[in-house]
């Protein structure tokens, strides 16, 4: 398996003893840089992750959502598939009430 920029660059820093202090110094920042730019990228897409339930969950169930230690994502997806599975069975239902109320033909 292929190392990562970032593997590659810390088996450089750890494992070569001949790198002068101050290359050591640069490499570490340099991985210190990039372990800051991975943790913003993993932030933001939780963040895009979560707006996007809430948008889902606000168009869905008509309010928005309240995230809280006992109401989380997976209460939020849960929610909404309950909803959309019940107005699916709804619309089902009046489908078949409107078929079975023009399948009549009255000729007087």
């Amino acid at each position: 398996m292929a190392q990562t920029f970032k593997q590659q660059v810390q088996q450089l820093l750890f494992n070569n003893s001949s790198a002068s202090g101050a290359c050591r110094e640069n490499l570490a920042g340099k991985i210190d840089d990039l372990k800051d730019k991975d943790e913003l990228h993993t932030i933001d897409q939780r963040d895009a992750a979560e707006d996007a339930i809430s948008e889902v969950y606000n168009l869905v169930i008509g309010r928005a959502s309240e995230w809280s230690n006992l109401f989380g994502y997976s209460d939020a997806v849960a929610q909404i598939k309950f909803t959309l599975d019940r107005e699916r069975q709804h619309t089902e239902m009046v489908t078949k009430c409107g078929d079975a109320i023009g399948g009549f033909n009255h000729t007087t």
